[in-house]
């Protein structure tokens, strides 16, 4: 049973609550405006990325303006497209916590944190996307509709629960990622041109990660997997706004699997040929899919298709047949990312 404590007396959805289950407790922080952006501020968040991806999400070719002006830039962005939470918001978005954390529980208790913020934004932020800056979950404000997106909502609270878990759980990560070929390597190198052109995805840990796949001869390759950048420079003539106002990205970047070679002490360099030949390519791109499985379908980042396995498996807790269409494979892979979550 979970027991609430409310440490704002008055008000029905507070900007601070503790959940107390089985001796464990989890603090809940609704963030108001000013302290988000203080929160995301402090994250250090627009100084991982590059000119590229500021470019990108303020729909705007900074190349000409100063690393310093360009974070600035970034940040007042980041400040202008938070919101303060209205009381409904924070009702939906409370009610949809509940219930993931009642199946969570049960399901995979090590995914809830000790300590929970909410940070409430724009349709601007990050492409109208769910994401995540540290332990806080970003909620974009458009998507806050309980007869449109209710389910979506706790469902997207789940996925960003295991960002968050990966994050602060390195270990447990590596022996997840390895479930679908992924292997921690020490470094990647992967050169300016190639780093510069690449597309940053907050909930992603960290690029360091070998994808280890069958060639044509069936030998095994080490590859790269890597979204970036499909035309030689940004182009702000193709930052199509979406019918919800946010910014439409999808017709800039693309996945690519790359070639690496092994340089020595668990260290690799992206090949001068960035791309394996086009028939090897197609057989490599075929693992991957059998690899994958039908738990997710992203091919992108590691880290979200674990998060999107992981999902899956949640979902199954009210709709078990989405395990009907789901291989002998599918099914192992979900047990293995159940038992190293769950440690046991």
């Amino acid at each position: 049973m979970i027991i609430l404590f409310s440490l704002i007396v008055g008000c029905s959805y507070p900007g601070i609550t503790v959940y107390e289950y089985d001796g464990r407790q989890i603090t809940v922080n609704f963030l108001d405006k000013d302290s988000a952006f203080e929160y995301i501020q402090n994250s250090n968040y627009s100084e991982r990325m590059n000119r590229l991806n500021i470019s990108l999400r303020l729909d705007e070719d900074l190349n000409s303006i100063d690393r310093k002006y360009e974070v600035k830039t970034h940040e007042k962005f980041i400040r202008e497209n938070i919101k303060d939470w209205d009381g409904y918001e924070k009702h939906i978005v409370w009610g949809a916590l509940e219930n993931a954390i009642e199946k969570l529980e049960t399901f995979s208790p090590a995914l809830i944190p000790d300590t929970l913020f909410f940070i409430n934004t724009s349709m601007r932020l990050e492409f109208n996307a769910f994401f995540t800056v540290n332990k806080a979950i970003c909620v974009p404000s458009s998507v806050v509709w309980p007869l449109l997106f209710g389910s979506l909502i706790e469902k997207k609270i789940a996925h960003e629960l295991f960002h968050i878990y990966s994050r602060y759980n390195e270990p447990k990560r590596d022996s997840l990622y390895a479930i679908f070929n992924f292997v921690k390597a020490d470094t990647i190198i992967a050169g300016k041109a190639l780093s510069t052109k690449m597309i940053n995805n907050p909930d992603v840990h960290s690029n360091n990660y070998v994808l280890s796949l069958e060639d044509i001869s069936c030998e095994l390759k080490n590859l790269f997997l890597v979204v970036k950048l499909n035309e030689p420079k940004y182009n702000n003539n193709r930052g199509a706004i979406s019918f919800l106002g946010a910014t439409n990205i999808f017709d800039f970047f693309d996945g690519h699997i790359l070639e690496l070679e092994n340089i020595g002490d668990n260290s690799f360099r992206v090949k001068d040929s960035i791309s394996v030949n086009s028939y090897e390519l197609a057989k490599i791109k075929a693992n991957f899919d059998e690899v994958c499985g039908s738990l997710s379908s992203d091919r992108f980042f590691a880290e979200e298709i674990l998060a999107e396995s992981f999902t899956f498996g949640y979902l199954t807790l009210e709709d078990s047949d989405l395990l009907e269409d789901c291989t002998t494979q599918d099914r192992e892979k979900l047990q293995r990312i159940l038992k190293i979550i769950r440690g046991y």
